[in-house]
This record gives structure tokens, C-alpha cells and sequence, in this order.
């Protein structure tokens, strides 16, 4: 990590570790950011369903970043 990292990015990057320690997170995420990567291909329409991954892409990353606000000193 860059030694003049902000407090920001130093979080951001926590979050992002215990997004790839915890499989449940991962997996959550992963799934979500696929739904989004099919309807910017064309391959579905549903809004519902868009709609629904971008909110379980906000609730992971407000998940971990719980955690490794938890995990600070």
C-alpha cells in the first residue's frame, strides 16, 4: 500500500480484503456484478432484477466495510 495513503483508501482496500476472506461476500458480490455485466450486454432487460444487484452490490460493500471498520485499532 502507498505509505501516503488517505484513511479513505486505507478503508476501502480493508473492505475490499475482507470482501475476498469471506466466501458468503464474494459470492454475493460476484453474482450481482454478472447479473449487471449481462444486462450491459444486451442479454436481459429486467429492471427488477438490475435493480435488486445494484442493492445487493451497495449492501455487501456496506457489509465489509462494517467489518473492517470493526477490525480497526
Amino acid at each position: 500500500m502507498n505509505p501516503a495513503a488517505t484513511p479513505a483508501q486505507l478503508l476501502a482496500a480493508a473492505r475490499d480484503a475482507e470482501i475476498a476472506r469471506r466466501p458468503d461476500l464474494f459470492r454475493r458480490l460476484n453474482h450481482a456484478q454478472d447479473v449487471l455485466a449481462r444486462y450491459d450486454a444486451g442479454q436481459h432487460d429486467d429492471e427488477t432484477v438490475v435493480d435488486q444487484a445494484l442493492a445487493d452490490i451497495s449492501a455487501v460493500l456496506a457489509e465489509a466495510t462494517a467489518i473492517a471498520r470493526e477490525a480497526q485499532p
